[in-house]
């Protein structure tokens, strides 16, 4: 039942950047124009813990270009993903017990109006260990085609 609670709150967290980055003007606080969000609070620890990934249009505009049908990216899958792993080093402290679950290559979901054209990142989703009565904890990780890693920042709960 707790699952289902935490995966509820996933879908509506998700539910609102997605309204807000195509309608601003439905939420009270619109996402600042220039900032865009990956998957919202896109990684949780514990059930208590929430980051999110976040980029900018000039972000954006400095990674390379790639289009599928130029054949593999600039970056490799490889080198992304020693990004990655970096960068959750840095922000998990038992890192070394995270599994990496699952990659993507795709478009950024952008609140500016157009992602510039041929962008793409990569998304690398680690899930921490399992314990019993927790949620699993999970951290999603975008890598730019510059092989530049998009911070993570903690999002504080509500008090």
């Amino acid at each position: 039942m707790k699952t289902l609670k935490h995966l509820a709150i996933v879908i509506l967290a998700l539910a609102a950047f997605y309204i807000a980055s195509h309608h601003p003007s439905a939420l009270a606080q619109p996402i600042p124009s220039n900032i865009s969000v990956v998957g919202g609070p896109s990684s949780f620890i514990d059930g208590k813990i929430a980051f999110t990934s976040t980029y900018n249009k000039e972000m954006l505009e400095a990674a390379p270009r790639w289009h599928p049908a130029d054949g593999n990216p600039p970056l490799s899958i490889s080198d992304a993903q020693r990004t990655a792993a970096s960068l959750l080093a840095k922000t998990i402290p038992n890192s070394k017990d995270w599994k990496l679950k699952d990659i993507s290559l795709q478009q950024p979901l952008a609140s500016f109006d157009e992602v510039p054209e041929g962008i793409w990142i990569y998304l690398f989703t680690f899930n921490g260990p399992k314990v019993k009565g927790r949620v699993n904890s999970f951290v999603t990780i975008a890598i730019l085609l510059d092989g530049k890693a998009v911070p993570l920042t903690r999002v504080e709960p509500k008090k």
